[in-house]
C-alpha cells in the first residue's frame, strides 16, 4: 500500500522560522553595507529617547495691593501778611544786636541801648547806640511839661527824666527859649517860624536835614513828621561825608548830636569839654569827622556847652562842664512795663 508521508506540523513551523530568520539576517547585512540602509537599521534598533516634558510652573496668583483713591486736600489760601504800619521796626528790631565793647548796656522788649566811652585827641565823649521797635518810642519833653508856657523853662535833666519816666535821655535844642524854628514834637506842630536849617525825624524812621528853603510848612506838617530840631548846624553832607564847618560856635566846646544809621537805628553823642586835663571838647569839624567815622548817614548838632548831658536810669553818664546846667527839653526813651 502506497502511503504519502507528510512532515509533522511542528517541523514545518521551525523550517519557516529558520527561513524567515535567514532572510532577515541577509537583509540586515545588505542594509548595513549600504549607508542609507545602515542608518535605517540603526534607527530601527535604537530605542527612542523620550523627550523631556517641560514642567509648566503655574505662578502663584499675585495679590494686587489696592491703590487708595487720592483724597483731595484743599490748600487754604494764605492770608496776606499785613504791611507794617509806618514807624514799626519790629522786623529789623528782632535781629538788632548791641555792638561789642560797650561800657553800659540796657535792653528791654522795646529798645536796645549800648553806651561806649571814646577818647579822641583831647576829648572824652560818650556814644549811645540805640535801636527801637517803633518810632513813637523816641519822644521829646519840655521842662516842667510846658513849651513856652508860664512854668519855668529850665529844669535839672535828671529831675526831668524822673518827671517823664525816662530810662535814657540826652539834652535837646533849647528851642523853648528861642523864637526861630519850625517846631514839631511828638507829631504836633508847636511853632512855625523861619529857620537856618532843620533836622527832621519822619514817622517812617528816616532822618533828613534841610536848608531854610528846602521844605515848606505844609510839606512838613502833613502828618509824616514825628520830631524836628532847629539848633544846628548840619554835620554831614548829603552823602554822609564829613565837612569843614565854619560857624560862630565852631571852636572846641562840649557837644551833643544825633546821628542816623537806618530807620529804627540811631546814635546820640555827648562830648565833654572845657575841663583841663580831662576833656577840651570838639570843634564842629572834628565832630563832623567823628560822626562820619561812626557810619552815620545823617547827623545834626544839638545844644552844647554846659547843656550837653546824657542820662541813663536817673544817673548822669557824662561829666558836664561846671556840673552842667538846667535844660529846656530832652530826647528820651521811656521806661517800659517789662523793666525790673
Amino acid at each position: 500500500m502506497n502511503q504519502n508521508k507528510y512532515a509533522p506540523p511542528r517541523a514545518r513551523v521551525y523550517i519557516l522560522t529558520d527561513i524567515a530568520a535567514f532572510l532577515i539576517v541577509l537583509a540586515v547585512i545588505a542594509l548595513s553595507v549600504y549607508p542609507p540602509g545602515r542608518a535605517l537599521v540603526q534607527s530601527a534598533f535604537v530605542q527612542p529617547t523620550p523627550s523631556a516634558t517641560p514642567m509648566v510652573v503655574t505662578p502663584a496668583p499675585i495679590e494686587e495691593t489696592p491703590v487708595p483713591t487720592p483724597t483731595l486736600t484743599l490748600t487754604p489760601t494764605p492770608e496776606p501778611t499785613p504791611t507794617p504800619a509806618p514807624g514799626d521796626f519790629s522786623a529789623s528790631f528782632a535781629t538788632a544786636e548791641i555792638p561789642e565793647g560797650m561800657d553800659y548796656v540796657y535792653r528791654c522788649n522795646d529798645y536796645l541801648i549800648g553806651i561806649e566811652e571814646y577818647y579822641v585827641e583831647d576829648a572824652v565823649l560818650f556814644v549811645a547806640d540805640v535801636s527801637i521797635r517803633d518810632v513813637h518810642l523816641l519822644q521829646t519833653a519840655f521842662s516842667n511839661g510846658s513849651f513856652k508856657g508860664r512854668s519855668s523853662k529850665y529844669e535839672n535833666i535828671v529831675e526831668l527824666c524822673q518827671d517823664t519816666n525816662a530810662m535814657f535821655a540826652v539834652s535837646g535844642d533849647f528851642v523853648s527859649i528861642r523864637e526861630d524854628g519850625l517846631v514839631i514834637r511828638n507829631g504836633e506842630l508847636l511853632q512855625d517860624n523861619d529857620y537856618t536849617d532843620i533836622c527832621v525825624l519822619y514817622v517812617d524812621g528816616t532822618v533828613a536835614v534841610y536848608g531854610p528853603h528846602d521844605k515848606t510848612t505844609e510839606e512838613l506838617n502833613d502828618g509824616s513828621v514825628w520830631q524836628t530840631w532847629c539848633f544846628g548846624p548840619n554835620l554831614l553832607d548829603e552823602n554822609g561825608n564829613a565837612m569843614e564847618i565854619a560857624h560862630k560856635i565852631a571852636r572846641e566846646n562840649p557837644r551833643c548830636a544825633i546821628g542816623y544809621y537806618a530807620p529804627g537805628h540811631y546814635c546820640f553823642v555827648v562830648v565833654d569839654g572845657r575841663q583841663k586835663y580831662y576833656s577840651d571838647g570838639m570843634t564842629l569839624t572834628e565832630l563832623s569827622t567823628f560822626m562820619a567815622g561812626l557810619g552815620c548817614k545823617a547827623a545834626y548838632n544839638l545844644d552844647g556847652g554846659q547843656t550837653a548831658q546824657m542820662v541813663l536810669d536817673d544817673n548822669l553818664v557824662n561829666m558836664p562842664a561846671n556840673g552842667g546846667r538846667r535844660v529846656g527839653d530832652i530826647i528820651y526813651l521811656g521806661r517800659t512795663e517789662d523793666e525790673g
